[in-house]
């Protein structure tokens, strides 16, 4: 499909799931690696310094597919963390092109895709998670 061609980027959800039994009536939670999927992460406007070199973007947006690596719906909702390949962006950071960047989701994804149409797939609102 063609409007799948600008989601150029990659992404693997880091979801906060039970990670072990019960252990005195309490289960750890923890994060695990979901299904990796194509997106696109969008910088907003005004993303450069006086100078034109890239600064950090601490919200910005990503086009995520409908469809993980497996064929199955996406998984990553609210407070989900991402870890992001993106090395254009990572470069004009001065990060090595192939380090993944991680962010956390914030707030519920927007479905897009032309009116009267099917959903094409989600937009999301990201923020940057400092390690």
């Amino acid at each position: 499909m063609p409007y799948l061609d600008v989601l150029v980027h990659r992404a693997t959800p880091l979801l906060t799931r039970a990670t072990g039994g019960l252990v005195e009536g309490r289960r750890s939670i923890g994060q695990v690696p979901g299904t990796p999927f194509d997106c696109c992460l969008f910088l907003p406007q005004g993303s450069k310094s006086a100078d034109g070199r890239g600064r950090r973007v601490r919200e910005p947006t990503l086009l995520v597919a409908p469809e993980d690596d497996l064929g199955m719906p996406v998984q990553a909702g609210p407070e989900d963390e991402l870890l992001i390949v993106a090395p254009e962006l990572n470069v004009a950071e001065g990060l090595p092109a192939e380090t993944a960047v991680r962010y956390r989701i914030a707030g519920e994804a927007q479905p897009f895709g032309k009116p009267g149409n099917d959903i094409i797939g989600r937009q999301l609102t990201l923020v940057r998670v400092d390690d």
